[in-house]
């Protein structure tokens, strides 16, 4: 008859060539290594990475997209979203107000006489003006200030009746919208000499404007 091959696991316990065969464990052991391998312990390295990415935007404002205008916080809420002192929070400005963008007949009042005007704001932050009592149109710049507010400014060139430069003008116009097609406030300009040096000035003067578009 053949003989059969040696299996050092059929021998009794206690022998000392007896090979200790691991236990397999039950079918339940088996799902619960698996869920622990393959769900829990992806999960909770997930949970650990999600919280110090956390950590990270409370401390330090670039990683993390909370900035926020604490401006108008109460002292206690406000403590509590202002990073530290050396890595500063930006607050949220306006950059730009979609109302101004168009052309705009200006009112002056100069020493009780209403000055007409026309005024165009571009949306890339130029201005083009030029009003009754200037011979040459302005050109500048305007930018937003707050909600609702404004202020822009101009260069007027002046020019003798031969068209010799003889100075400058620097005009600065700050205004509030009193509805989406009106606004009003206060102006004042700055008189130069072809050098540069001012020669005078004068500020407050009311300014109010309406919006118009194609006549029909």
């Amino acid at each position: 008859m053949a003989v059969r091959p040696f299996d050092p696991r059929l021998l009794p316990e206690g022998h000392p060539d007896k090979i200790a065969v691991p236990a397999r464990g039950t079918v339940l052991d088996g799902l619960w290594r698996g869920l622990v391998r393959y769900c829990l312990w992806p999960s909770y390295r997930g949970l650990v990475a999600l919280g110090s990415t956390h950590v990270a935007a409370l401390w330090h404002p670039e990683f993390g997209a909370h900035l926020q205008d604490v401006s108008s916080a109460s002292p206690e809420r406000a403590g509590r979203l202002t990073a530290p002192s050396h890595f500063p929070i930006p607050r949220r400005t306006v950059m730009s107000d979609a109302r101004l963008v168009g052309t705009w007949t200006t009112h002056l009042d100069d020493d009780g006489k209403a000055v007409p005007g026309l005024v165009s704001f571009s949306a890339d932050g130029s201005v083009v003006s030029t009003q009754l009592n200037t011979k040459n149109i302005g050109l500048g710049t305007w930018r937003v200030t707050g909600s609702g507010t404004f202020e822009y400014g101009f260069h007027i060139l002046a020019a003798d009746p031969e068209g010799k430069h003889v100075g400058e003008a620097h005009v600065r116009v700050s205004g509030e919208f009193v509805s989406d097609t009106e606004w009003q406030g206060t102006g004042g300009a700055e008189f130069f000499d072809p050098q540069g040096t001012k020669l005078r000035g004068h500020a407050g003067s009311k300014v109010t404007a309406g919006k118009f578009g194609i006549d029909d």
